[in-house]
């Protein structure tokens, strides 16, 4: 192999543990804020832990945005409260489910010294995010139906 087909192959393996690490770190700093945080019962809130401002949209519209209860539900997930992380928000345990499953494959990535790229281009497929924006498009939907029937 030449030197510049070797210091290519390099770059690209440091650029793949660099996305792996970066990836876990993030995905282990959500899932620990999640687990410090405590679910607001409200169902929405619980991100004001975090001194964040309010949904400006909920204000305005007294209507859930689509995210409202994002925060509650993955909270509730990180504390393996099925139940509550669905009557949050539904989409929060497939967010939550989804930050487990990229820490998985970074840490994956890492301990075998494998890419962490084309593992990510099969999960995260055009289809699948297109069914994961179909996903969060219905549950806002259903989160507007049960504000209107009082649910």
């Amino acid at each position: 192999m030449r030197s510049a087909e070797k210091s290519c192959m390099a770059a690209t393996s440091t650029s793949e543990r660099f996305l792996a690490t970066t990836l876990l770190l993030l995905c282990v700093a959500a899932i620990a804020t999640a687990l410090w945080l405590r679910p607001d019962s409200r169902g929405y809130g619980t991100h004001s832990q975090l001194h964040l401002l309010p949904c400006a949209f909920k204000t305005i519209t007294a209507l859930p945005c689509p995210a409202c209860g994002l925060t509650t539900s993955m909270t509730h997930m990180a504390h393996a409260d099925v139940v509550g992380a669905f009557n949050a928000h539904p989409f929060g345990i497939i967010a939550f489910s989804m930050i487990v499953l990229v820490a998985i494959l970074s840490a994956n990535s890492l301990l075998r010294n494998r890419p962490l790229t084309p593992a990510l281009k099969r999960v995260f497929s055009n289809k699948t995010l297109t069914a994961l924006g179909v996903c969060f498009i219905v549950t806002w939907l259903f989160n507007l139906m049960r504000c209107f029937q009082g649910v």
